[in-house]
């Protein structure tokens, strides 16, 4: 595994819901990959192993130094390469397509492959088009952390209080980086493949997008032994699937129906939903409590870095 740490569900619940928490949170990390997918013109995969190579570059490296902060665009001689067996066995994919989407990637500018690995070179993170990616990821975040402290989520609560709206956007980039990959390594053990992972993920977010925009819909269906009735998911299109994800429709479909075959979505009139029975099993429990445990460890990361904002000086 590129991340050393088991994303395994608490005992209880905290006090805002963890259905709640994975609802705000998806919504961030979707649109999170699709913005870095249109940035670095990737599709879904390849942004997958992207985020994947970034994260083993930095994962040795403290957050600052005594010359100050080491974000997501830290100096090539600083980065650790990470070889092809060690993404392959990250996100369960054969070797040999990890090589061919790695040298799709090298082709496209985005990593670079040498004796002892990839590595995602610093200088791609100085573009413009990167460097606003960042402050919208950043904004994003900050967006997250507000609608969930506004719901009483004590993490997001003390990381604003501490100032990490002062984080710098290369910092928060490589925080948000090394969540998604540990998220992405828990849901891959889940659903066996990665593009299979991320269809389902897609379909509950846009199932319950309606109920997140009403907020007494939202509390209303937050605990487990209460999720929301099939009835009010707003079933989603295989090409609005598709369009969401950035993944081709033949694709989508291709890979859809043996997860309808194993209950894993249930098609209603033309689209699909991810059903109640699915969202009140122990594996989806399990599931939301790794995304809520994810996103804690994040914003707590995202306290210490804004409690250190005030002494830390750019590098």
């Amino acid at each position: 595994m590129i991340c050393d740490l088991r994303l395994d569900p608490p005992a209880a619940p905290g006090p805002v819901q963890p259905r709640l928490v994975g609802h705000h949170f998806t919504e961030f990390t979707q649109g999170r990959v699709t913005r870095w997918q249109a940035v670095t013109g990737a599709d879904r995969l390849e942004a997958l192993i992207f985020g994947v190579v970034m994260a083993a570059n930095l994962a040795h490296l403290p957050f600052t130094t005594a010359e100050g902060w080491l974000g997501i665009d830290a100096p090539d001689d600083l980065r650790r390469p990470v070889s092809m067996a060690a993404i392959a066995a990250s996100m369960k994919l054969p070797i040999e397509t990890v090589r061919r989407r790695a040298h799709g990637a090298m082709r496209a500018g985005l990593v670079t492959i040498g004796e002892r690995g990839c590595i995602a070179p610093a200088g791609l993170f100085a573009t413009p088009a990167m460097v606003e990616v960042m402050r919208i990821d950043a904004a994003a975040l900050l967006d997250c952390c507000n609608a969930l402290a506004d719901e009483g989520h004590g993490p997001a609560r003390a990381a604003l209080a501490a100032g990490c709206a002062a984080v710098p956007s290369t910092v928060v980039a490589r925080l948000v980086v090394d969540t998604g990959i540990r998220l992405m390594e828990f849901v891959v053990e889940r659903y066996g493949h990665v593009i299979d992972a991320a269809i389902c993920i897609g379909t509950v977010a846009a199932n319950v997008r309606p109920m997140r925009a009403d907020p007494l819909l939202s509390r209303a269906y937050a605990e487990y032994d209460r999720p929301p009735p099939d009835a009010l998911r707003q079933p989603v299109t295989l090409r609005q699937l598709a369009r969401e994800l950035q993944l081709p429709f033949e694709t989508v479909r291709r890979r859809i129906a043996p997860l309808v075959a194993r209950g894993e979505l249930a098609a209603v009139g033309r689209g699909f939903i991810v059903p109640a029975e699915v969202l009140a099993g122990d594996a989806y429990r399990a599931e939301s409590y790794s995304a809520m445990r994810a996103f804690d460890r994040l914003v707590r990361d995202m306290e210490r870095a804004g409690a250190m904002s005030v002494s830390v000086q750019p590098v």
